[in-house]
């Protein structure tokens, strides 16, 4: 299992912009799927959208859905997967509508399959 927690500032949360890219949880060595995953923040409940991919497959759409860093509610919004994401294979979240002025928080709980 790998735990993610990320905050990013709005600035970092641009159209276009790969949250994922760089970041050590890119990628894996082992299949692995997505257990739970969630963000808040931005100035307005649900102004802010990332596309999540497996490699170039679109696999979920997200949207914040609460304002603020709020970590501990985060748990009220998770999204899951069944799909997995193969060893080696980039995992990618790209920004579709940007944070319109405040800073974002990601959660992600990878579940690793061997």
């Amino acid at each position: 299992m790998t735990i993610v927690e990320e905050k990013y500032t709005a600035a970092q949360v641009a159209v276009d912009a790969n949250l994922a890219e760089g970041k050590d949880w890119q990628k894996s060595n082992v299949d692995r799927r997505i257990r739970r995953i969630g963000f808040t923040g931005s100035a307005a409940d649900q102004d802010t959208r990332i596309d999540v991919y497996y490699g170039s497959e679109k696999v979920m759409e997200l949207r914040n859905q609460a304002i603020g860093l709020m970590r501990p509610r985060v748990s009220t919004f998770w999204h899951t997967s069944k799909l997995t994401l193969p060893a080696g294979v980039p995992m990618n979240l790209t920004v579709v509508t940007a944070a319109s002025s405040n800073a974002v928080y990601l959660f992600i709980d990878f579940a690793e399959l061997r």
